[in-house]
């Protein structure tokens, strides 16, 4: 991880991802930013994996997480998710695997 990317990490967003790998894997956390980050939205997220959760064990296991979280983590998802996207962040540097 580069010096400058640390730096471009806020750190709201270093504690969002920390929250949310308790409930999630890594993988799978990735799997929920790179879907919100680009414009997808948590229903239709749902929705998609919902119809393909059968076929794939990292989608169902999205899903089941999905599925249990409060709305604060739900919001610390969507939050993390847009700002990854907005501030153009290396996955990489903020969700480790």
């Amino acid at each position: 991880m580069s010096t400058n990317n640390l730096y471009r990490i806020m750190e709201k967003d270093r504690k969002r991802v920390e929250l949310l790998l308790k409930k999630f894997q890594p993988n799978i956390l990735r799997l929920a930013v790179y879907y919100l980050s680009f414009d997808g939205t948590l229903s239709q997220l749902k929705e998609e994996l919902n119809s393909h959760k059968e076929y794939h064990s990292d989608l169902r296991m999205l899903y089941d997480v999905l599925s249990n979280l409060d709305q604060k983590e739900i919001a610390e998802l969507i939050e993390l998710s847009k700002n990854i996207a907005m501030n153009k962040y290396d996955i990489d540097d903020i969700i480790p695997m």
